[in-house]
């Protein structure tokens, strides 16, 4: 494993740095990319209406990529905020009782999925 690996692993404050600095990079392309892609369109459109549609679909566009970007942030903060979920996953099957449920505790370690009782 490499040094940054093992800081980025270590270090909770680094990896909300980077993820930030990463989040505010992408942001700000986004934005510089569809204000060329704007003006771009509007100055080689055939006429004015063309232009006005054209750049109102490079500022949707933009706009949809922001929000991408805005709901993966919002995930990443929920993950960490709240830990590691505590999965129970409920089965029933043909020959149990009505309305009882075989509860399978999982807890996962490192990406993988364990049947052990917590």
């Amino acid at each position: 494993m490499s040094l940054l690996a093992f800081r980025l692993q270590a270090d909770l404050a680094l990896r909300k740095g980077l993820l930030l600095w990463a989040t505010g990079i992408g942001i700000d392309g986004i934005i510089l990319a569809s204000a060329i892609f704007t003006g771009t369109a509007s100055i080689f459109a055939p006429d004015l209406a063309d232009g006005i549609g054209f750049a109102g679909l490079v500022l949707t566009r933009a706009t949809l990529l922001l929000a991408l970007v805005a709901a993966a942030v919002a995930v990443l903060a929920h993950a960490v905020i709240t830990g590691d979920p505590e999965l129970a996953i409920s089965a029933r099957f043909l020959f149990s009782e009505a309305k009882a449920h075989a509860w399978l505790p999982l807890k996962i370690v490192a990406s993988r999925c364990s049947s052990r009782p917590p």
